[in-house]
């Protein structure tokens, strides 16, 4: 017998060494597949947005279901009533916030100039919602249309992009 693998039985107690080497070959996976090219880096960030995602929408949207029945029964109790107020006016103050920062990062990126095709764009749904009341649905869909058909896929740069210079080796 092999001194080494009677010492991994022993260590790991027993001597079914499946479990082992399948964590080393778990462990090896993601070696695989950055060796492989982008995939790793695709599937990885795949990942994550579905992570994201999830943590981020399914609690909101079981909030709203399980408890939308029960909001309706409380207006009726008009101190509940204006907290509901204060907290829906707090909730419109923090999207509205994020719009205008949203806005200005997009329209003046870390570059300094104006991205006068972003500007264009907001101002021509701007109008169209406020004058012609276009749907929010078309507006979004056209507007990121033509943005995909203005912007090549590989030329995409980050606005919101800062001098990386001032992060560590790391994270460059």
């Amino acid at each position: 017998m092999n001194r080494a693998r009677d010492a991994r039985r022993t260590r790991f107690g027993g001597d079914d060494t499946r479990p082992v080497d399948h964590g080393v070959a778990v462990c090896r996976l993601p070696r695989r597949l950055e060796s492989s090219g982008k995939f790793f880096d695709i599937l990885a960030g795949m990942l994550g947005a579905l992570n994201t995602t999830w943590t981020t929408f399914v609690p909101c949207f079981l909030w709203i279901l399980l408890g939308a029945p029960y909001i309706e029964k409380l207006r009726g109790n008009e101190s509940l009533s204006s907290a509901l107020s204060t907290v829906t006016a707090a909730v419109v103050g923090v999207i509205l916030n994020l719009a205008v920062w949203f806005g200005l990062h997009f329209i003046f990126p870390a570059t300094g100039n104006v991205d006068w095709f972003a500007f264009t764009v907001c101002a021509i749904a701007f109008v169209g919602m406020l004058r012609w009341k276009w749907n929010i649905v078309p507006v979004v869909l056209g507007s990121g249309l033509l943005g995909l058909i203005y912007t090549p896929a590989g030329s995409i740069s980050n606005p919101f992009a800062t001098d990386t210079e001032s992060y560590p080796a790391g994270f460059r």
